[in-house]
């Protein structure tokens, strides 16, 4: 998947940094941190390159979603969420 989809990705998204660590015997995983310590992980062991693409439109839908409900926390004093990174 990160062979095919890396340069898109990246077209798409210049300013996210995207990290591939490679090891033995580890499950592969996505994981996304946004502003304020929001953390999220999927795996995507044993997926298709079809269903990693949809964990991860999923998890940027989820972006739009946290940065909605934080707007309603600014009312009262809070921050927003931003995406900070996928690995």
């Amino acid at each position: 998947f990160i062979q095919k989809e890396y340069p898109d990705l990246k077209t798409l998204n210049p300013a996210l940094p995207i990290y591939v660590r490679p090891s033995e015997n580890a499950s592969p995983f996505i994981a996304v941190r946004y502003d304020r310590g929001v953390y999220q992980k999927r795996s995507t062991a044993d997926l298709s390159p079809a269903q990693i693409s949809t964990s991860l439109k999923e998890l940027s839908e989820l972006s739009s979603q946290i940065t909605a409900s934080q707007s309603q926390k600014e009312a009262s004093g809070g921050g927003a969420f931003k995406p900070a990174y996928i690995v």
